[in-house]
């Protein structure tokens, strides 16, 4: 738009009074938006397209009414020339604010790519604001984590950059100072890793700080945290995948330092498993062959977890293990293994538990000892019941002193021993209830009679049952010590363990681990009824235990064993259901014709069970338990039926 004012030549920077002054020769004074409401009252508002504009007081006039036509005329003249001139002048700072927010963004960024340290992208995020904003100075400082880092574009007095990141502090996050000396630009912004980056402008060249460059600086404010963060993410990253490579290194080691195949004395069977909660732990067991034919069987307990107790747990280990082959004696060897290890344990605030057995596998004599490890669990054949072996002195580290108090036991054919560390027994379910020694005591009464393997399988698989989907809280270790029965079977049977929760989904796992087991029977058209009717007998029997010994509501465990012998197939099931059976109902469950025609029909459990199975027997033993016994020949084998529950 060409307009007579295009000819004043009064200067790009004019305003509204000196142009009316120029073209009417009369004096006025300009008051724009800035500077708020002007004192005269009868100053005349300048609009420009319905945006106000400012006020202009002109001498000798009281409002606009007073100006005369051609004064009104340019007025509104001035008016559109001012309006005209000041759109033009917000474009031109909207293009050149967005111009320094992209350069600025796009030379931030390149920081970033540099995979360089917080310290190097601070300074130079420093000089790169003092360059873009054309000022004095600029500073960031940058609190990651445990990291804080300060830099100034130009060298500052500490004072002086405290007393703004004062300013700083007293703020809603954003200081705008032109009062200040020298004026001040600066933003906080919190970082979402910890922490927060606060940078700055001191001292512009043009004398003061604009709004313009306040709503930059907050804009890039949420850009510069991003890339802080990205870069604290990076590092973290960085240093987590060189510790996981680290951990894994020493679960690799500790895994070594533990016996690849576990000495096996004659006429015994031992396994064993460490589970660490998390990649090392500090649990341990070793099994040492003696100079006099005895065996050391040992397990051990740091107390902590990760990477100090796995440390810890090669020198406890490595200590058990010199003094029990000078000494093979349990009580003196961890006596003397405490003397060794107490200033060390000491010094690290520390301790540790230990059980040390010998065993001698010709006369079955066994010695245990226990620095406050938790108490053995001791199977013995001949009673059919199970004790507790407590411990015998202080844990390792806590007293100068340790007696040489041991414990001797004949370790009779068929009797288990397992030591276990109190992550078994503190096992938690959802519920927070404890796992214990009952669910220990419970898995080893239905397994007591497999190979020693069998048995830390079916340990494990209860624990897992127990706390479903409930997250290891410590690291687990379990020994299983078994003395072989005599006579020995002519041919090892085949076991399947299994724990399961008292839930009907859970019946068709167990029938088809039945049936697995008896695999090989599956090849001849003439088994097929038998193994139909077993499994029937299988499915009928757990699901009497989930609906009548539990009720179907209850939560509980079935902890059992399969067994598949050369003549039978034996199933043992221990529940702590109630006694809903007796002897009186087994006694009478009437014996139907044909099994499979009462196939998932109710009332006929019982004597399905009874018809199919030679041997049914049950016991409800005074610790709550409900024992059952079921046993079918294989077909051809010689006739045995039992049904005496007793």
């Amino acid at each position: 738009m060409s307009t007579p004012l295009d000819s004043a030549r009064l200067g790009p920077d004019a305003d509204p009074a000196r142009w009316f002054a120029h073209l009417t020769g009369r004096p006025a004074r300009w008051t724009g938006l800035e500077a708020g409401s002007p004192a005269d009252p009868a100053a005349i508002p300048l609009v420009y397209d319905a945006d106000p504009l400012g006020w202009l007081a002109i001498d000798g006039i009281g409002a606009s009414t007073d100006l005369s036509v051609q004064e009104q005329a340019t007025l509104k003249l001035i008016a559109a020339a001012f309006g005209e001139r000041r759109v033009a002048s917000g474009l031109a700072d909207e293009v050149l604010t967005a111009w320094n927010q992209i350069a600025f963004l796009y030379e931030a960024l390149k920081i970033g790519t540099l995979n360089s340290t917080i310290s190097v992208v601070a300074e130079r995020l420093g000089a790169l604001m003092q360059v873009t904003f054309r000022c004095d100075n600029a500073f960031v400082v940058v609190r990651s984590g445990a990291e804080y880092v300060r830099h100034t574009a130009r060298p500052l007095i500490e004072t002086t950059l405290l007393g703004w990141l004062e300013l700083l502090a007293l703020s809603d996050g954003v200081v705008l100072r032109n009062d200040h000396v020298p004026p001040v630009l600066a933003v906080r912004v919190p970082l979402d890793t910890g922490g927060e980056i606060a940078f700055g402008l001191a001292g512009p060249v043009s004398g003061a700080f604009l709004a313009r460059e306040r709503q930059l600086i907050e804009n890039l404010a949420g850009q510069v945290g991003a890339l802080i963060d990205a870069i604290a993410l990076q590092r973290r990253l960085s240093a987590s995948s060189r510790l996981q490579q680290e951990l894994e290194i020493a679960a690799q080691i500790q895994a070594s330092l533990l016996p690849r195949q576990l000495l096996q004395p004659a006429g015994c069977e031992i396994a064993g498993l460490v589970v660490p909660a998390a990649q090392v732990g500090g649990d341990f067991y070793d099994v040492v062959a003696c100079a006099d034919g005895q065996y050391a069987i040992m397990m051990g307990d740091v107390a902590g977890k990760g990477m100090p107790a796995a440390l810890l747990n090669s020198l406890v280990r490595a200590e058990l293990r010199g003094q029990v082959l000078a000494l093979p004696s349990a009580g003196r060897a961890l006596a003397r293994a405490n003397q060794a290890l107490k200033t060390d344990l000491e010094r690290l605030s520390t301790f540790a538990t230990a059980t040390l057995v010998t065993l001698d596998p010709v006369t079955g004599r066994l010695s245990l000892a226990s620095a406050g490890h938790t108490p053995a669990l001791y199977w013995q054949s001949r009673a059919q019941m199970s004790a507790e072996i407590g411990s015998t002195n202080l844990p390792l580290g806590l007293a100068p002193e340790s007696a040489l108090t041991e414990q001797a036991l004949d370790f009779m054919p068929g009797d288990v021993l397992i030591l276990y560390s109190d992550g078994i027994t503190e096992a938690e379910d959802p519920d927070g209830r404890l796992f214990g020694w009952q669910g220990l005591e419970d898995a080893l009464l239905a397994a007591h009679a497999a190979p020693a393997d069998v048995i830390l399988q079916t340990l494990l698989q209860a624990v897992d049952a127990h706390r479903r989907e409930e997250a290891m809280r410590d690291d687990m270790a379990i020994l299983v010590v078994r003395r072989e029965p005599r006579p020995l079977p002519s041919e090892a049977p085949s076991h399947r363990p299994f724990v399961i929760p008292t839930h009907y989904s859970e019946v068709e796992r167990i029938q088809t681990l039945l049936l697995d087991l008896l695999e090989p029977l599956a090849d001849r058209a003439e088994h097929e009824v038998w193994l139909h009717e077993t499994s029937l007998a299988l499915v009928e029997h757990v699901t009497n235990i989930i609906r009548h010994a539990y009720g179907e509501a209850a939560q509980g465990l079935i902890y059992g064993l399969l067994t598949v012998a050369n003549d039978h197939v034996l199933i043992e099931t221990v529940d702590r259901g109630e006694a809903v059976f007796d002897t009186l109902m087994l006694t009478r469950a009437v014996a139907v014709s044909n099994p499979l025609d009462h196939a998932r029909e109710g009332g006929y459990g019982l004597a399905v069970i009874r018809t199919v199975m030679d041997v049914l027997h049950y016991e409800r033993l005074t610790s709550g338990r409900n024992v059952w016994r079921l046993e079918r020949r294989m077909p051809g084998a010689a006739a045995k039926r039992s049904n005496n529950p007793q």
